[in-house]
């Protein structure tokens, strides 16, 4: 799965924000780090991949390194680290050239509701231990939300894809389907803004 738009990859999902899944995405960091940590530098002998291998062992080490801040538990953000921010620059890179690429775009944004679920529910153990994003941002998230709701006809996703590309593609694709899979995702969005 990869969200940038990547050929040859599947785009027909949504990261998995769950707590296993993190403990699962952790564990292969701290694999990849102990397997860094067995290269010798000085023995990598082209300059590109002493800096490639810099680049990795710092980005590993980073990001063990802010685990402590447990940013799972309390990550409400209106910039680019936001959920709903990621997700609408995604959807305008969205694959959907092709009748797979239609059907895998449909799959992942079904995903939506699950995910935004999911996120109030890590929100929420946050707040059980302590942790919040500041009042501020918080604020402003809600305005985002309420933003999103207010102007969602249920295809806010299609939408957004259609607008940024004019591909008419997309609209075929989604009506026979009908707009059940995007309002689910609109209809999460209430319960985001209400924990």
């Amino acid at each position: 799965m990869t969200l940038y738009g990547v050929p040859g990859r599947h785009h027909d999902a949504l990261p998995d924000n769950a707590f296993d899944a993190l403990r699962a995405w952790q564990a292969k960091e701290d694999a990849w780090l102990v397997q860094a940590r067995q290269i010798d530098p000085a023995a990598i002998e082209a300059p590109a991949l002493r800096g490639t291998y810099a680049i990795v062992r710092e980005a590993l080490e980073a990001s063990i390194g802010v685990r402590v801040c447990r940013g799972e538990l309390w990550t409400v953000s209106q910039f680019v680290n936001g959920w709903q921010v990621q997700d609408g620059y995604t959807v305008t890179i969205q694959p959907v050239g092709t009748d797979e690429a239609r059907k895998e775009a449909l799959a992942r944004w079904s995903r939506l509701p699950k995910y935004v679920d999911t996120e109030i529910a890590n929100l929420r153990e946050g707040l059980k231990a302590g942790y919040s994003a500041p009042k501020g941002n918080v604020r402003i998230v809600i305005d985002q939300m309420n933003t999103l709701i207010a102007t969602a006809d249920g295809r806010v996703a299609v939408r957004l894809a259609v607008g940024a590309r004019q591909d008419a593609g997309v609209c075929q694709a989604v009506r026979p389907a009908g707009p059940r899979a995007d309002r689910a995702g609109v209809h999460a969005l209430p319960r985001l803004s209400a924990a």
